[in-house]
């Protein structure tokens, strides 16, 4: 790896490095992806353990008291090692980028399904079972968001290819062809 990285791909790098070392790669994708729904949903519990007005053991006791037993021990040392260093803020990058590698060596997909209504579990996965087909590949995961602005249908965006047969596109190509 590059010396001239930034420091989140430096540490995302080696988080990616030891799971694979430790062929904990599912374990890791697992516990990041943990971790990055503490970072979204509890916040709160992050800018805790980024308080630089707190004590900086008091801090970590927290993320022990908290993530051990949860997350693997080299994770708990990685937010333990931005407390040092006075670099949480750099976590959920970190997390990011650390579950971009992941995702690579496992070979996962990631898939923007967005639609102008919740889509229920079954009409995922039907989705996903066709694209599997359609691309010759076994792991995709789905990122679904729900856009009212499309007014109808949905868009696909897998790999650079975009498959837009929204309600939204259907009426703007109409309107492109009368004028």
């Amino acid at each position: 790896m590059k010396s001239s990285l930034k420091p989140v791909e430096k540490y995302a790098y080696s988080i990616f490095e030891i799971a694979k070392e430790e062929k904990k790669l599912d374990l890791y994708k697992h516990n990041l992806e943990t971790i990055n729904s503490i970072i979204e949903e509890v916040p709160a519990f992050f800018e805790a353990v980024g308080d630089p007005a707190r004590d900086r053991n008091e801090r970590k006791q927290i993320v022990i008291k908290n993530l051990e037993g949860e997350i693997d021990i080299y994770l708990i040392s990685l937010i333990d090692l931005l407390i040092d260093v006075k670099s949480v803020k750099l976590l959920k990058k970190i997390v990011l980028k650390a579950l971009d590698f992941v995702n690579e060596a496992l070979s996962v997909k990631k898939v923007l399904i967005t639609t102008a209504y919740e889509l229920t579990k079954n009409q995922i996965d039907r989705l996903l079972q066709s694209l599997k087909k359609k691309y010759v590949c076994e792991k995709i995961e789905p990122i679904v968001v729900v856009d009212k602005s499309i007014i109808g249908g949905l868009s696909i965006n897998f790999e650079s290819q975009v498959l837009d047969n929204s309600l939204k596109t259907k009426l703007f190509n109409i309107v492109k062809k009368v004028n």
